[in-house]
């Protein structure tokens, strides 16, 4: 199985991500009542520390911006130090400083603080006719117009290699399809550019007819961004899949006190709120959508979460 799926993951390419910044309310941890039991007496602790240094969260992707914000207005006096290098260089990067290690938390794809759906974000003033399934990417009107990114280096694209194999038939036993299905793409000639990191601006900017990608990029885009009917998103109608992404407190972390803090934050209800805010999906239970978020997201009965795709295997 593993041979299988690094296989499948170097052969396969791509897509992208990032995401939208909210208004924030939230007060001081000081001046309103606690989210958790022991918040303040933690926050105390944190002070002491100073800050937190966050790995591979973006303040373009999943809200991360607002995040920081709402974290950095209830708790003045602890700074957040990020940065954005992606999955698999945040593993890299863990493991190579794993005596001494320098972040407190590290974000990635596994399992879980939020669910993100693999979907078509497609620009119509490009793209005339839009495609509705992973079939339809295959044909010829769609010649040097797809633009994903590489699941080599990417949790993104991995996860867009999964779904395209799930929409092939395959399942996470049999990758074959998959790889399969991004052979012909790729010949095809249908594949505009395999990218290392997310194209989030070149799509805005109309450089990108159809980049297979994150739904909430294109809900970003349409409705925070000002694209409009510009942007069309589209849950492949086969199958796609839901990435679980988790954030973890590093073992030996500088600044354990800290890192709790903001681990804890994220996993509140206010945390999780603000990334629905930002068209991704909150993974803790009972964590309602904004009203305004839910009526834009994609009914999508054929997604297939991964996470439990992976249970499902582990039985």
């Amino acid at each position: 199985m593993r041979t299988a799926l690094r296989s499948f993951i170097r052969i396969a390419t791509t897509v992208a991500v990032s995401l939208v910044a909210v208004a924030v309310t939230a007060q001081t941890v000081l001046d309103s009542p606690e989210l958790y039991a022991g918040e303040k007496t933690l926050y105390e602790a944190a002070k002491k520390e100073g800050m937190v240094v966050s790995f591979d969260t973006g303040p373009t992707w999943a809200n991360w911006a607002a995040e920081f914000a709402a974290f950095k207005k209830r708790y003045p006096e602890v700074e957040i130090v990020y940065n954005d290098i992606g999955s698999g260089a945040t593993v890299v990067a863990l493991d190579k400083a794993r005596n001494r290690p320098q972040a407190d938390t590290a974000y990635y794809f596994a399992a879980s603080g939020i669910d993100a759906v693999s979907a078509f974000v497609v620009n119509t003033k490009l793209v005339k006719n839009v495609p509705q399934s992973w079939a339809d990417l295959l044909k010829p009107e769609y010649k040097n117009t797809i633009v994903y990114l590489d699941p080599r280096s990417t949790g993104v694209g991995q996860v867009v290699a999964f779904a395209a194999n799930f929409g092939m038939g395959g399942d996470m036993n049999n990758l074959q399809p998959g790889l399969d299905y991004f052979a012909k793409l790729h010949q095809s000639g249908n594949v505009l550019r395999v990218l290392g990191t997310t194209p989030y601006a070149q799509f805005v900017k109309g450089e990108i007819p159809i980049w297979i990608s994150y739904e909430n990029d294109g809900l970003k885009a349409k409705y925070t961004d000002g694209l409009g009917d510009a942007v069309a998103v589209v849950i492949p109608k086969e199958a796609s899949a839901a990435a679980p992404y988790a954030i973890s407190l590093v073992e030996k972390g500088p600044n354990p006190s800290a890192g709790k803090l903001w681990l804890n934050f994220i996993m509140s209800d206010m945390g999780q709120g603000i990334f629905a805010q930002g068209f991704v999906r909150p993974s803790v239970p009972g964590v309602k959508l904004p009203d305004n978020v839910a009526d834009k997201l994609p009914a999508a009965p054929q997604v297939r979460p991964l996470r439990r795709q992976r249970e499902r295997n582990d039985r």
